[in-house]
């Protein structure tokens, strides 16, 4: 018995010995990568030589970062392309390697990746025009850093004819890749102030500089415009479009509200959207639910910031239905009324007549 347990044991050790080294047996694996250089936003490329009998997870790993994950299918032989978009990722030397999750095997790249600098910055909002409130405004820049370096932004106030400028911030600040910084520029205007105005901002990296220019003009808002044309279109069965024409003379975007009185089977209901006017906008088209379009506000801030309330459009009223059968009867009934009265009258003359005869 203590022979036969020995003999159990030894069986299952060799088949665990053996199915180990079978699996060990089947990993066959290399990676490399194929490009050495890039800058921002071009793609760079590995290659993968494996046969697993069985799908194995993979993860490309850039130094620390993890940039690709997927699968490798089962009894692939050959070699398989993987491509990368580096987008801005920050300049430098990165190391490549490949990690199997199911062996816990890192395989390392013989090359190493240069990702080359790129500085660059944008304006997030860069208005053509800025609004004038009474005689002061504000500019608000935010810049952007949508290169792959870290920048040292560096500006100046240029001089501007009958316009004070107010500041309260740093005009060198650094700008890290993937951030943004917001700069409000307070404006107090005199008489004959200068419409047009530009800033020179300039970032550098290392022996790297760019300079870009943000220029916008002050105006007054103008928020002129009347509707026409109004119309509406079936689409479907439950939806049809209102549209109205518009003689627009705004010289800045509205965000406005529109109110909708609507009729459905003899019931009101309100129906209220938003609409973005631009100041080009030459119509407006609202999609509906199917009714009948009893009245149409909107509202919108003027520009000196109070509520504006706009009726746009009022439904006719229906002309006024004549009965003539109901004329008639009521004219029948005056008519037979009077005649009534008449006669009583009559009668009431005749019997006093013959009471002073007796």
């Amino acid at each position: 018995m203590r022979i036969k347990s020995i003999f159990i044991i030894l069986v299952v050790l060799a088949l665990f010995v053996g199915i180990n080294n079978s699996y060990a047996s089947s990993i066959s694996a290399s990676f490399n990568l194929i490009n050495t250089s890039a800058t921002i936003n071009q793609s760079i490329s590995f290659n993968i030589s494996a046969d697993f009998q069985n799908p194995v997870n993979y993860t490309v790993f850039l130094n620390s970062s993890a940039v690709l994950s997927s699968t490798m299918p089962a009894n692939q032989s050959g070699y398989k392309i993987l491509n990368y978009n580096v987008k801005n990722m920050p300049a430098g030397n990165y190391n490549a390697y490949l990690y199997l999750s199911s062996f816990n095997i890192k395989l390392n790249s013989t090359q190493k990746l240069s990702i080359k600098p790129y500085p660059d910055f944008t304006f997030k909002n860069d208005y053509p025009t800025t609004e004038i409130i009474k005689n002061y405004s504000v500019i608000t820049v935010v810049l952007s850093n949508n290169g792959n370096t870290p920048l040292e932004i560096n500006w100046s106030l240029p001089i501007l004819r009958d316009i004070s400028l107010s500041l309260d911030f740093k005009q060198s600040f650094p700008l890290s890749v993937n951030s943004n910084m917001t700069i409000p520029i307070n404006l107090s205007l005199q008489k004959g102030f200068q419409n047009n105005i530009s800033f020179v901002f300039t970032g550098i990296y290392k022996n790297y500089s760019i300079t870009k220019e943000y220029s916008t003009e002050l105006i007054k808002p103008v928020v002129n415009m009347s509707f026409y044309g109004i119309n509406t279109t079936s689409i479907n069965s439950t939806r049809e479009l209102w549209v109205s024409y518009i003689k627009n003379y705004n010289n800045i975007p509205l965000n406005i509200t529109m109110q909708f009185l609507l009729n459905f089977n003899g019931s009101d209901f309100y129906y209220n959207t938003s609409y973005y006017l631009t100041p080009n906008s030459t119509k407006i088209e609202v999609l509906l639910p199917k009714s009948t379009v009893e009245n149409v506000k909107i509202f919108y801030p003027s520009t000196n910031f109070s509520d504006v309330t706009q009726s746009i459009f009022t439904a006719p009223k229906p002309p006024l239905k004549i009965n003539i059968y109901s004329i008639i009867d009521t004219f029948g009934f005056v008519i037979l009324t009077a005649v009534s009265i008449i006669i009583l009258v009559i009668i009431h003359l005749r019997f006093n007549k013959k009471q002073k005869k007796k």
